[in-house]
C-alpha cells in the first residue's frame, strides 16, 4: 500500500496521516554553517578517517533546533511544530576543517562551540527553508486559523499516541508503508 498525502481540505476533524506542502512565512532562524535563512536546521561533526568505534566513534558533535512552521498545499495551512518532532533531512553544506586551516568567523565560531580537536572534521548541514517542499506525518487536527485573511482551512500535526511527528523533506510519493 502507498503512503499518500491528504489534501488540507480534505483532512476531517482529527485522524492519523501524511500532509505535504510548500513552507511558507519569513524564516526565523539562521543555520550556523551556510548563514541560511530557515525554520530548521541539523549540524553534524565527523573526524575525517576515523573508524567507527576508535575513541567514542566518528560523530564529535550534533546540534538541531528549529521553530513552528507552517506549510501550504494550496487547499489549506498545516502547522507543525519541530520540538520532539523526526526530522529527517538532506545534509546538502559540506565543509572540512583542517588543523592550522584560517577559518572564517562563523565557522570559528563553530569549531568553538562545539570544542572541536586539532584533527581534521567535517560538518554537514541540513536546513528546512521557506520554498521547500515537505511530507509531515502525525495527527492531524483540523483547527481554526487565527489569520482570518487566509482561505481554506486549517490543521494543527501533533504526535500519534506515543509516536513523534515525522517531517521530510522527501516526497512521499512511492514510499510503502510498513
Amino acid at each position: 500500500m502507498t503512503a499518500a498525502a491528504t489534501p488540507i481540505a480534505e483532512v476531517p476533524g482529527t485522524t492519523t496521516g501524511w500532509v505535504r506542502g510548500t513552507l511558507i512565512g519569513d524564516a526565523p532562524i539562521t543555520a550556523p554553517l551556510s548563514g541560511r535563512p530557515c525554520w530548521y536546521y541539523k549540524i553534524v561533526v565527523e573526524l575525517v578517517g576515523a573508524m567507527v568505534g576508535d575513541d567514542g566513534g566518528r560523530r564529535l558533535a550534533y546540534e538541531a533546533r528549529g521553530q513552528s512552521f507552517e506549510i501550504d498545499d494550496g487547499t489549506g495551512v498545516a502547522l507543525i511544530d519541530p520540538e520532539g518532532a523526526q526530522v529527517e533531512v538532506d545534509y546538502d553544506h559540506v565543509v572540512e576543517v583542517a588543523p592550522g586551516a584560517r577559518l572564517v568567523q562563523p565557522l570559528a565560531e563553530l569549531v568553538r562551540r562545539f570544542k572541536l580537536p586539532e584533527a581534521t572534521v567535517v560538518l554537514r548541514e541540513g536546513v528546512l527553508e521557506v520554498g521547500e517542499v515537505v511530507a509531515v506525518h502525525g495527527r492531524l487536527v483540523r483547527e481554526a486559523d487565527p489569520d482570518p485573511s487566509r482561505r481554506g482551512p486549517r490543521v494543527r500535526v501533533v504526535g500519534a499516541g506515543r509516536e513523534r511527528v515525522f517531517v521530510s523533506e522527501r516526497s512521499v510519493d512511492g514510499w510503502r508503508e510498513a
